[in-house]
């Protein structure tokens, strides 16, 4: 109808969370309190930052009845310096067409470098990454890590790096 589309980023995890109503008989509310659901919140922030519209976890994509068609992994991500490093999928079925295309024709080699930069071949995921970005100038993943892999290539990793991609 005219209407620009909206932009929103979706962020599925699977886990155990504790539902309840909270507060006195005047002011009563629901509410959610997990680990699994401060993790949701921080992906769906993260989303932006990746250019992706649904992001998952690895768990999420393992525990699902119905696999999604258009999905690439992007590794293991470091949302906060205390907790564990994340596998994280980028479920791009839904994007527009041409962004679809372009992961689709990228994917492959995206995946490969996401791979060399877990393994600490940083040149290898540097040139990766590089090809990447030419073919698909959208992707804000493949720009994150090439800046990664690029200053671990030259100044080295640090002793703290956990294989995954940090991101703040």
């Amino acid at each position: 109808s005219g209407y620009e589309p909206v932009e929103i980023g979706i962020a599925v995890h699977t886990g155990d969370v504790m539902l309840g109503i909270i507060g006195e008989e005047q002011r009563m509310e629901g509410s959610v309190v997990s680990p699994h659901v401060d993790l949701a919140l921080d992906m769906e922030r993260l989303s932006a930052k990746l250019g992706v519209s649904i992001l998952i976890t690895e768990a999420t994509l393992q525990s699902a009845k119905t696999v999604p068609v258009h999905y690439r992994r992007l590794g293991a991500i470091q949302l906060d310096g205390d907790q564990p490093p994340v596998e994280l999928v980028d479920v791009f079925e839904h994007d527009p067409p041409h962004i679809r295309n372009l992961k689709r024709a990228t994917k492959a080699q995206f995946e490969a470098a996401v791979e060399a930069f877990r393994q600490g071949r940083f040149y290898d995921a540097r040139e990766g990454f590089v090809d990447a970005v030419k073919r698909n100038r959208y992707d804000l993943a493949a720009k994150l890590y090439f800046f990664a892999s690029d200053r671990y290539y030259q100044e080295g990793a640090p002793q703290s790096w956990s294989h995954a991609l940090r991101i703040s």
